[in-house]
């Protein structure tokens, strides 16, 4: 018995298309707005206009996470260099523009994560630095790139919507900017801290982990501001993630998000120390 099965094909044909000159230079900007290029000139246009006009109760926090310090001594022996001797502190950096001042932050962890949790324990301090050093600060205008396993995802959107508010914020939006162009700034800022540390184990002094990075830091001159983040701490916020958190659709296409007031979802609210 022979059974017959339908087979769905698809046929892929030429067809001829009549439009005017007028459509055809509308589809064609319509397109190109679409396109990388477009996409971080106006970003970066937007940006430039928002720093130059920021008013008394604005700030801007331009982040991201420096290339990890690798922890040395001032002398060693050749065992030191294999195996897991030299410890990996994270450094995550950020420049942050007032009205009147511009600061530069640096949280250091001995942590290697670099996931929401590790983000918001790492940036709570920043946030609550900022409110104490501009107490009339309401409005907060975060700048970063966009990977989807850091800032553009879920649990950074159900941290971000909730956390700051804590803080004495009143109004949030965070900008993702194009791929390959979300540095700027903060960048320099870890290459900065890295040179410092550089020179103090160059004078003698040894830095064999996260911790003793950031006392030895501590005890030079600088123009950045430091904070130091245990890994109990990023675990800590590991509980506050509601289980019933929903990817939203599209997310890789999300350039802005904005908030006025706290995230609605139910379960255990995340609670700055």
């Amino acid at each position: 018995m022979v059974v017959k099965k339908k087979i769905t094909i698809h046929l892929t044909v030429k067809e001829k298309v009549t439009s005017t000159l007028h459509t055809l230079l509308e589809d064609f900007r319509l397109g190109l707005k679409e396109t990388h290029v477009y996409n971080i000139r106006h970003q970066y246009a937007a940006l430039r206009g928002l720093k130059e006009n920021l008013s008394e109760d604005e700030v801007v926090l331009h982040i991201d996470f420096a290339e990890n310090f690798l922890c040395k001594y001032s002398s060693k022996i050749q065992a030191v260099h294999f195996g897991d001797s030299h410890k990996q502190p994270s450094l995550h950096t950020g420049v942050a523009y007032t009205k009147n001042s511009v600061i530069s932050v640096c949280s250091i962890s001995s942590s290697f994560r670099h996931d929401p949790c590790a983000i918001w324990a790492l940036l709570s301090k920043v946030l609550t630095f900022l409110k104490d050093q501009y107490p009339t600060a309401s409005v907060l205008h975060v700048v970063s790139d966009g990977p989807t396993t850091q800032y553009r995802s879920k649990k950074n959107f159900y941290f971000f919507t909730n956390i700051p508010y804590q803080m004495g914020w009143k109004k949030l939006t965070w900008n993702f900017l194009e791929a390959g162009h979300g540095k700027g700034p903060a960048d320099g800022i870890g290459a900065a801290v890295k040179r410092r540390a550089d020179d103090i184990i160059a004078r003698g002094k040894d830095i064999p982990n996260a911790l003793v990075l950031f006392e030895e830091l501590q005890q030079q001159k600088s123009a950045t501001e430091l904070f130091y983040v245990e890994p109990e701490e990023i675990e800590c916020m590991d509980i506050h993630v509601p289980s019933e958190l929903q990817t939203i659709c599209g997310t890789m296409k999300i350039h802005q998000i904005t908030s006025a007031s706290p995230s609605q979802m139910s379960g255990t609210k995340p609670r700055i120390s």
